[in-house]
């Protein structure tokens, strides 16, 4: 990832000008090209490369004061989205590569691992699906025949099958297709 990714969002705000983000920009640069890179070479242990530094700070100093409440702000807007809401869902799809993001590997900063991903989004919105569901189907069987349970059961799959491109990875979607 390159260092203009870092300052794109306080660019844009104004607060930074053009000429301050390029001199940060070629610090930055330089830094990584040299002292990093240097420091890398000689096996030293945390030292990253610029963006991976923010990433690296940002998980151990804010995301674990942080995530239960995005993750519960995202599992309310799917289950918006299940009780047919529209929603904003690159909301939703910018937190799942955020998670994604901050699964850096111990043992090679340069990789990503899908950790972070798995334990914060992926199993508590398996979860949320599965209590959603069984609430749902329960409430409904309640009510209703097991032949229009079934409708409904087919139209659900069809509804899961469309949004779980959108906020599951490729990658684990791939996987469980291979099982």
């Amino acid at each position: 990832m390159s260092t203009k990714l870092c300052l794109h969002s306080t660019s844009k705000s104004g607060s930074v000008t053009q000429q301050q983000e390029h001199t940060i920009i070629i610090f930055f640069d330089t830094s990584n090209r040299h002292w990093v890179k240097r420091e890398m070479d000689e096996g030293k242990k945390d030292i990253y490369d610029i963006y991976t530094l923010h990433l690296v700070r940002w998980k151990e100093d804010m995301f674990g004061d942080t995530q239960n409440a995005v993750m519960e702000a995202v599992l309310h807007l799917v289950e918006k989205q299940r009780n047919g809401e529209t929603i904003e869902q690159s909301k939703i799809k910018s937190v799942v590569d955020s998670f994604v993001s901050l699964g850096i590997d111990d043992a090679d900063s340069t990789k990503t691992t899908l950790d972070v991903y798995r334990k914060h989004f992926e199993e508590p919105f398996l979860k949320a699906t599965t209590i959603y569901y069984e609430k749902e189907s329960s409430e409904f069987l309640a009510v209703n025949t097991v032949v229009d349970y079934m409708k409904k059961a087919e139209r659900r799959l069809d509804e899961e099958k469309e949004r779980v491109p959108l906020y599951l990875l490729n990658e684990i979607m791939h996987l469980d297709e291979d099982l």
